[in-house]
Order: C-alpha cells, then structure tokens, then sequence
C-alpha cells in the first residue's frame, strides 16, 4: 500500500473459493500435508494494488519452516500473474499506527486504527480511517 508492504487482516482468496469451489481442490492439491497452526490456511498470498485494482501476485505453500511457490497458472488456468481480483468485494484492513495500549487479543498493544480499501468486484471504490473502538 503506498508503495510499501503490509500486512492484512483480510482474506480476498476466500471470496474466489466460494465462488469456484474447485480453487480450493486446485490449492489443496499444491499444499503439504503437514500443516502449521499459524497458517492454518496452509498458504500465504502477495497481493498489490495497482490502478485502484487488487491484484494476487503470488501464493505460497506453507508449514511453517518452509515452502514452495505455487504458479497461479494452475489456480487461474489461462491466466498469468498478476492476476485481477474480480471476484473481490469486500474491505482489505491495514494497521495504522502509533500502537497504543492493549490488549488486543494476543498482543499488550494495539493499533490506534485501521486503514480500510473497500472493492466492488476487485476495483478499489473508495478508502477510510477507521480509529481503534474501545
């Protein structure tokens, strides 16, 4: 975001699954069988935001001490990466800091809010400041 990388809350692939059911047999099919509890998923993704369009860049196979690249190619048969988000519509939230404190579920601190990219169909409509609710 902005030109630098952070992390996000949100899960965009979910919404592609949900509307192609075998994605997640494509993805599977590309995970190890042994999993980490931290990346219950058993991936992690790269997304960008490019022309106000949510792109995923890349996935990658997860255990928690290692993994594999897996093309998008097979994901998304006769596309290429950067592959557009179409199927997307949904908020991607950001942490904006200075933290304050806590807690917040596992951590002492918290950020003192969120930037939040709401998309339509994987074109980004419009962004917000959310402030941390207490």
């Amino acid at each position: 975001m902005d030109g630098v990388n952070k992390y996000t809350y949100s899960t965009p692939l979910d919404a592609a699954q949900e509307g192609d059911p075998a994605l997640w047999r494509r993805i599977e099919s590309q995970l190890p069988s042994e999993r980490c509890s931290a990346i219950w998923r058993g991936y992690s993704a790269v997304w960008q935001i490019a022309d106000k369009e949510l792109r995923l860049v890349s996935l990658r196979a997860a255990n928690c001490r290692s993994g594999k690249e897996i093309p998008l190619s097979i994901l998304f048969p006769g596309q290429v990466a950067p592959v557009k988000a179409q199927w997307f519509s949904g908020e991607l939230l950001f942490e904006r800091g200075p933290e304050v404190p806590g807690p917040c579920g596992f951590s002492p601190t918290c950020p003192s809010g969120y930037d939040v990219l709401i998309f339509k169909n994987g074109k980004q409509v419009r962004s917000e400041y959310r402030p941390l609710e207490r």
